[in-house]
């Protein structure tokens, strides 16, 4: 039997509040992730925004330890999908990302899988996953 699950890459559920801001006309929109991949994220937005729609985001990730300071993604991508009912009063939105640029090094490494040096212990803790 075939996996229904036809996701590129492996989501961390991660739920914070993020600012979308759609095309270039500069408004935010306010809304709260549900699950984050190299590939994409998962959010619930107070405003509909049309499937095919160009967005930005940043996306705050956890710090390793309680002492360091968390990192920050930059997102740049296209709605893929919207889904048709609303939950709890907000838009899903699905976000297939283009381009993804980390304030810190290593990070994007963590999300993607492809630098040989980065730990995955590590990369679990700065995703604030639990160590395989």
């Amino acid at each position: 039997m075939s996996n229904p699950d036809r996701r590129r890459a492996q989501r961390v559920a991660l739920e914070q509040a993020v600012s979308l801001v759609p095309g270039d006309d500069g408004h935010e929109v306010l809304a709260i992730t549900a699950n984050l991949s190299s590939a994409g994220v998962l959010l619930y937005a107070d405003q509909f925004l049309q499937e095919g729609s160009e967005v930005g985001l940043i996306i705050a990730v956890p710090p390793i330890d309680m002492e360091a300071e968390g990192n920050r993604l930059w997102c740049f991508g296209t709605v893929v999908r919207v889904e048709e009912k609303l939950k709890k009063g907000k838009f899903g939105i699905a976000i297939r990302f283009r381009r993804l640029r980390s304030t810190a090094p290593g990070l994007g490494y963590c999300l993607t899988g492809r630098h040989p040096r980065s730990s995955s212990n590590n990369c679990d803790a700065r995703l604030g996953r639990k160590a395989k």
